[in-house]
C-alpha cells in the first residue's frame, strides 16, 4: 500500500495478515486517497488514529474491522467498509459514506460535513452518512448553517441515538419565515432517541447572531417515519407570523 501526504503516515503491523494500520503520533497531518485492503487470508483488519495530527482520508478502506480515532481529528471523506469510533479528544469530520456505525464517546467531537485544516474545523456545507449514529453523554456535534439549502448534516439508514450529546448550531446568515435545517435525516422507520443536552421537543436554540429557532426530533426531511432532527422557524405548524427574529 502506497503513502499519501509526508510518506510516514503509516505503520504496518503484520503477521500471517494484516492487523491494524496506525497514524504515527509524530502529530503530522496528512491526506490518504488509495486503496486500505484486506490481506490474502481475509481476516478482518482495522485502522488506528493516534497523534495530534489531522488524517484526511479520500479513499477506499475496504477493512471490516471499525476505525477507531484515539487522538486529531480523522476526516472520512472517502468509503468506509466498516465503523467508526471516536474517542475522548478526538474528532470526526468529513463527507464520505460509512457502511458501518458511528460511535461518538464522551469527550469527543462530531463535525459531519465539515473538514479540519491546520488543527481547525473549516465550514464545508455537506453531508456524512453511515449506517447508524450514537452519542454518549458529553460528546459535541456542531453544524454550521450557510443557508437553507447549504448547511452540514448526518445522514443515517438505522437508529439514531442522540444520548445527551451537546449541539453547537453556527447560523451564518439572515434565514427566511420558511427556512427548516434537516441536520440529522434519519431514513430507518426507528425512532431517534432524544435528545441534545437542554434541548427537549420543541424548545428554544439562541443563535450567537441573535435569531431563534426551535428545534424536533420528529421532523419529516426525508419524507418517512417522522424521525429527522431538525432546526426550524418559532412558528412552524401554528398561527401566527413569527420568524427565526432577533
Amino acid at each position: 500500500m502506497g503513502h499519501g501526504g509526508d510518506g510516514n503516515l503509516f505503520r504496518h503491523a503484520y503477521a500471517a495478515h494484516l492487523q491494524c494500520i496506525e497514524n504515527f503520533g509524530d502529530n503530522s497531518s496528512t491526506i490518504y486517497a488509495g486503496v486500505i485492503s484486506q490481506s490474502p487470508s481475509g481476516t478482518a483488519g482495522s485502522l488506528v488514529k493516534v497523534g495530534s495530527g489531522t488524517l484526511t482520508f479520500k479513499g477506499l478502506d475496504t477493512l471490516a474491522g471499525t476505525v477507531t480515532v484515539n487522538g486529531g481529528a480523522f476526516v472520512a471523506d472517502g468509503a468506509i467498509a466498516g465503523g467508526i469510533t471516536v474517542n475522548s479528544g478526538a474528532t470526526l469530520a468529513g463527507a464520505g459514506t460509512v457502511n458501518g456505525a458511528v460511535t461518538i464517546n464522551s469527550g469527543a467531537t462530531f463535525l459531519p460535513g465539515s473538514t479540519v485544516t491546520n488543527g481547525a474545523a473549516t465550514n464545508r456545507m455537506s453531508t456524512l452518512t453511515a449506517s447508524s449514529l450514537t452519542f454518549g453523554s458529553g460528546s459535541v456535534v456542531t453544524v454550521n448553517i450557510n443557508g437553507p439549502t447549504n448547511y452540514t448534516q448526518f445522514t443515517s439508514s438505522g437508529p439514531v441515538s442522540l444520548g445527551g450529546a451537546t449541539l453547537q448550531a453556527n447560523l451564518n446568515y439572515k434565514p427566511a419565515p420558511t427556512d427548516v435545517f434537516y441536520i440529522v435525516l434519519n431514513n430507518s422507520s426507528s425512532a431517534t432517541t432524544p435528545g441534545f443536552v437542554g434541548l427537549a421537543e420543541g424548545a428554544v436554540i439562541h443563535f450567537s447572531n441573535g435569531y431563534l429557532g426551535r428545534i424536533s426530533y420528529v421532523g419529516t426531511g426525508d419524507g418517512t417515519a417522522g424521525n429527522d432532527v431538525e432546526i426550524y422557524n418559532l412558528a412552524k405548524g401554528g398561527a401566527g407570523t413569527a420568524i427565526f427574529f432577533q
